[in-house]
């Protein structure tokens, strides 16, 4: 959501709430009765596997919204912890709170729907990324889109470890592709920085 300062305006009469780094938010099976829009701060959504290792499901970041596909579902329950990752301020709007903005304020209603649709598209795209199962045609294919809409051959990556999580492979696999596609020439890679050769 691009909450500029008329939505901080109409976001500054609900309920606002600060956490430090490691705070639960909303734990694994609890009812989503609220959104959380994140004003400042990293939100992680985490579960507990078998073997109790935390896993991280995705990361939030300001201007995300958590609890938006939940709310109106008939299994309003989440799957995960809600985490806050960094030191947080969050806006939380109830469903009926959310049902009047709605109905009632365009500005709001016009930025909530342009989330959702941006979020769905990105579902999909997900969906599309973890259809590639070898690790080679998984790392290009999300390489591709970032060019597509970064419009460079030049793409910014914001750590290896947050680029294994999206594309739900362990870190040294990652790491070990990357080398791969160098020694390939079909990248080149400086820090954060990524150059497609082909």
């Amino acid at each position: 959501m691009n909450i500029n300062n008329e939505l901080l305006e109409i976001l500054s009469k609900y309920e606002t709430k600060e956490f430090n780094r490691g705070d639960i938010i909303f734990s694994t099976n609890e009812k989503c009765n609220k959104i959380g829009i994140i004003l400042k701060g990293q939100v992680k959504i985490s579960s507990i596997t078998y073997l109790e290792k935390e896993e991280t499901i995705s990361l939030l970041n300001e201007n995300d919204i958590f609890g938006n596909f939940l709310i109106f579902s008939s299994n309003p329950y989440y799957l995960g912890d809600v985490i806050a990752d960094k030191k947080s301020t969050i806006v939380f709007i109830s469903k009926n709170e959310l049902i009047n903005l709605i109905q009632t304020n365009n500005i709001f209603l016009k930025a909530f729907l342009a989330k959702m649709s941006d979020d769905a598209i990105e579902i999909k795209q997900q969906n599309k990324l973890l259809a590639h199962k070898n690790i080679k045609d998984r790392l290009l294919y999300h390489f591709n889109q970032l060019s597509s809409k970064q419009k460079s051959k030049k793409i910014i990556i914001s750590s290896v470890t947050k680029l294994s999580l999206t594309l739900s492979l362990p870190r040294p696999s990652v790491s070990r592709e990357i080398s791969n596609l160098i020694d390939e020439g079909l990248i080149k890679k400086e820090k954060n920085l990524i150059t497609l050769l082909y």
